[in-house]
């Protein structure tokens, strides 16, 4: 029957069903006491579940006098699946669902024979409604870890389940979580037209099955992934009673997305290894929470009206992630949020959306949309929050997606990215020679739209600056405002992004008068246009110029209205960098005491938000060692100098930098009370004025002081010092 758009099927209630209603039905309305319909010898007590691969019943073992769960198939089952089931039953595990019995319910009329399962009837709830009830994230991943050790020793019988996702879990109320339906996505069930349930040809469901799916049966690195997606949906996207730490978070993160690889030999090597890394996360702490900036109603409006159409949480990310698999839209929508949520300040939001984004589109084998995820999750890794290692395994996704595009544009919008990222790494010979070659690659092919030759020169500069090569940064820098101002005119923002990578050569360079010319000017015009952003930025630099000029009052006023801004606005990145930039001015104002206030808050803020290797580490450790050198606490300023010299060394610090950081260690060391704590310091300040003479108009200052310091702390003849 069709009313010419919609085509209505007439459903049939399952045999057994039926039966089971006759019979109660018998007893209300004529009380007579009719035999309970059987499978097998099982009674059949209620109906407690149905999906797309068959009706779950709840039974009475008479001979054994216990409750048993049989699931009753679609349709039959092959040999072979029938011998799995078999060996399925041999497998005692408490993470496994026992199985009892396998047969095949006899054909009545027009319905054929059916094969069941007898397992352990299991009281509880799945595993996605028992995560979605309040459940902490160190509970998820404990249940986590079971499942795995169940997967794991259904492996190492040789049974594979080829559809492992949240609903083939059952957390019972002891709190035990238990893996069910082994092998039945491949068994024979018809394909469903539920799109929480679907399974398809290559067996598994939408969003948990592994990529190589569609071409070969599964085996257990296919699992691995199901069981991959299905700890990404519970530990990462789904909200949970209390937070994990960012450094537990990220742990798992990374643990995950290698046995979420697209090529099967990337991932783990088995499941073992995998728990293994799961098992070393401790319980999280509490952390300092990410406050995000509210986005503009009118600028998510109509995202909020596709996303809405999506399954809800409510759905679980099962069916969430179904309906993106079957709707590709789906999966450029959000990369399009993820955007919108990064020019929020929603990070972690925009985190999330590019990843799932990079899923769904790697799983569909839509490049396109893989490669314009992944470049977005490479930048926002690298450059923002600097997890070096996740946007290298992201950059070799996006460099694959690309190729296969051959898309010339898109390749030069991921060099120039990855460039500027190694040189936040600490690679800086690295970045520079991929920014190089992009250059010449523009500047040969004019067909390339997507990067400007001058948008490179002024990465360049940028990367220049931070290795401490302050004469090529100069160059670059100066070079790129002159091609900017021709290119776009002298209020576009690619033109205030080079005025203010100017700026911070000028400064390398000592020409502090040069610096604030070129902070004040991009400041006016940030301002001018709206965007608090860059002013925030902007007006940092300027009083960080400021104070080193010696007005140290108007710095203060500066940093103030930085501190104001970015507090109302919730930029946590910004917060914790003008902290520590309050407490270098206390240092200037001779104030340890406020120092060590300010850089302690800016410590503690950061390690709630950054990896421990994070370059803002260096910087606060140092001022933070800086300070109780000034309180003549040595004993609590040399592991922290020494913590903060082994960070900037790793980062590739410039070496005048490197001098910087061991002329301050070496005099704090010469204080301390041990034999040999003098001749170890002036030899470390030694070789850092050697380094800072590396470059001696940028380290004016800093050479001078050490210079003098060492001609008035010596060593006599028999070497006891001398000062």
């Amino acid at each position: 029957m069709t009313d010419g758009r919609t085509v209505v099927r007439p459903v049939r209630a399952p045999r057994l069903e039926v039966e089971l209603v006759r019979s109660r039905l018998a007893a209300k309305l004529y009380g007579v006491a009719s035999e309970a319909p059987k499978i097998a010898h099982y009674e059949i007590v209620a109906r407690i579940g149905a999906g797309g691969q068959g009706d779950v019943y709840l039974v009475h073992d008479p001979r054994l006098q216990r409750r048993l769960a049989i699931k009753v198939l679609r349709r039959d089952v092959d040999r072979a699946g029938i011998a799995e089931a078999r060996a399925l039953a041999q497998i005692v595990h408490p993470n496994v669902v026992p199985v009892f019995d396998v047969g095949v319910v006899p054909g009545v009329d027009d319905e054929g024979p059916r094969a069941y399962i007898v397992m352990e009837y299991v009281a509880g709830r799945s595993l996605q409604a028992w995560c979605e009830g309040g459940t902490s994230w160190a509970e998820r991943l404990r249940v986590l870890v079971d499942v795995g050790r169940g997967l794991q020793a259904a492996h190492a019988a040789g049974i594979v389940h080829g559809d492992v996702k949240p609903s083939n879990v059952m957390v019972g109320d002891d709190g035990r979580p238990r893996v069910m339906d082994f092998g039945l996505a491949r068994w024979g069930p018809e394909p469903s037209s539920d799109a929480e349930s679907q399974t398809d040809a290559g067996g598994g469901t939408p969003g948990f099955r592994a990529p190589e799916s569609d071409t070969r049966p599964a085996d257990a690195r296919s699992d691995q992934y199901g069981f991959c997606a299905t700890a990404w949906r519970l530990l990462v996207e789904l909200p949970s009673s209390s937070s994990p730490g960012r450094r537990d978070l990220e742990r798992v993160r990374s643990i995950l997305q290698r046995g979420l690889q697209t090529r099967p030999e990337d991932r783990w090597p088995d499941l073992g290894r995998l728990l293994e890394q799961l098992g070393r996360t401790d319980t999280p702490p509490r952390r300092l929470r990410r406050i995000a900036v509210a986005a503009g109603v009118g600028a998510l409006a109509w995202w909020g009206v596709a996303i809405a159409s999506t399954p809800t949480p409510a759905d679980g990310p099962r069916g969430v992630a179904a309906a993106f698999d079957t709707r590709s839209l789906q999966a450029d929508l959000l990369v399009r949020l993820g955007r919108a949520q990064w020019d929020a300040g929603r990070v972690d939001e925009a985190r999330l959306s590019f990843e799932r984004a990079a899923h769904l589109a790697t799983a569909r084998g839509d490049d396109r949309v893989s490669a314009e995820a992944t470049l977005w999750l490479v930048d926002l890794l690298g450059r923002r929050l600097s997890a070096f290692d996740e946007a290298r395994r992201w950059e070799a996704h996006a460099r694959a997606a690309i190729a296969r595009l051959d898309d010339r544009d898109l390749a030069a919008k991921l060099d120039y990215r990855w460039g500027t990222i190694l040189g936040l790494a600490g690679d800086s010979d690295g970045g520079r020679a991929v920014l190089l070659e992009l250059r010449e690659r523009l500047i040969a092919d004019p067909s390339i739209t997507s990067v400007a030759p001058v948008d490179v020169e002024s990465a360049l500069a940028r990367l220049e600056t931070q290795a401490g090569r302050s004469v090529e940064a100069l160059q670059w820098a100066e070079r790129a405002v002159a091609g900017q101002a021709a290119r776009v005119g002298t209020e576009h923002p690619a033109y205030l992004q080079a005025l203010v990578r100017l700026g911070a050569a000028q400064e390398q360079r000592a020409d502090l008068a040069g610096a604030r010319r070129s902070f004040e000017q991009a400041l006016a015009s940030y301002e001018r246009s709206g965007n608090e952003t860059g002013a925030l930025g902007t007006r940092n630099s300027l009083a960080i110029v400021l104070e080193r000029q010696g007005d140290l009052d108007a710095a203060a006023r500066e940093y103030d209205l930085v501190m104001r801004t970015a507090t109302e606005l919730r930029l946590d990145d910004m917060i914790v960098m003008t902290r520590a930039n309050l407490g270098a001015l206390a240092l200037a104002r001779r104030d340890p005491d406020t120092a060590v206030e300010h850089f302690t808050i800016a410590r503690t803020s950061a390690e709630g938000m950054y990896p421990p290797d994070h370059h803002i580490f260096g910087v606060i450790l140092y001022g933070l060692g800086v300070a109780y050198g000034r309180r003549d606490e040595p004993e609590r300023a040399v592991p922290l100098l020494e913590r903060a010299l082994d960070l900037v060394t790793a980062k590739g610090a410039s070496t005048g930098d490197l001098g910087k950081h061991r002329y301050v260690l070496g005099q704090a060391r010469w204080r301390l009370p041990e034999p040999d704590a003098r001749a170890r310091g002036r030899a470390e300040v030694e070789q850092g004025r050697r380094e800072l003479a590396s470059d001696p108009e940028a380290y004016a200052q800093e050479l001078a002081e050490a210079e003098a310091w060492l001609k008035t702390h010596r060593l006599d003849d028999g070497g006891s010092p001398r000062q």
